[in-house]
């Protein structure tokens, strides 16, 4: 089976760019809770999110900048997951009837920091990955194969930077085109195909989320 092409990827990001959502409104909710309203925000940032880098990934391989053009990608991957917790979240808040893990959850990747003190410590994001891989087996093994870009090992340094002439013993050094570039495409492709479909899905789980605080069936503890 072929590899996804930059062209592949290139349509999949132009439908996502095209279907960007411009506002969320808390008035088309329920004022029992602020729980879906939060929910939907948080949706709708992290696909404008998912959007936006996967624009710039496209950018970054277009002009051959193979090791930006993947570290973003792991950005892309890492937004994927998150959106694929919310949703996960959301559909468990239905299942016990309660929304006290995911208000937690929101409080934590909403507003949430690693250096500011006065902010909640945010999750781990391999906590994110990791909750992925349970239902798409190898999510955790694409991630950390993008993330050896991400760092300054042989992938990120001197595998796309330098060339060795043993002939000559000489180093040639500008920004080559790593042996696994093409499936670093594949891998923004994969994280595209599985953010669609938990977005998607994610908009049924906060409508019914929704529904649920309306008639009660789940009581907001203001």
């Amino acid at each position: 089976m072929a590899l996804p092409t930059i062209e592949d990827a290139r349509q999949v990001a132009s439908s996502f760019r095209a279907s960007l959502p411009d506002q969320v409104s808390a008035a088309s909710l329920t004022l029992k809770s602020k729980t879906p309203f939060k929910a939907l925000v948080l949706r709708e940032a992290l696909i404008h999110r998912v959007s936006s880098l996967s624009d710039g990934a496209i950018s970054e391989f277009d002009a051959g900048r193979w090791v930006a053009a993947t570290i973003l990608v792991r950005a892309v991957v890492e937004t994927t997951a998150l959106l694929f917790s919310l949703d996960r979240r959301v559909g468990r808040a239905l299942r016990d009837k309660s929304d006290d893990d995911l208000t937690e959850f929101l409080r934590r990747t909403m507003v949430s920091s690693r250096t500011e003190p006065s902010l909640p410590e945010s999750i781990n994001v391999l906590n994110f990955i990791d909750a992925v891989e349970k239902e798409f087996p190898g999510f955790r093994r694409k991630y950390e194969e993008l993330s050896e870009y991400a760092h300054p090992n042989w992938c990120g340094v001197l595998g796309a930077f330098s060339q060795l002439d043993r002939g000559t013993h000489t180093v040639s050094f500008k920004a080559f085109e790593p042996i696994p570039a093409k499936t670093n495409i594949a891998g923004l492709m994969s994280a595209l195909v599985v953010a669609e479909y938990v977005y998607n899905n994610c908009a049924s789980q906060i409508d019914l989320l929704n529904q649920a605080f309306e008639s009660g069936e789940i009581a907001y503890a203001a």
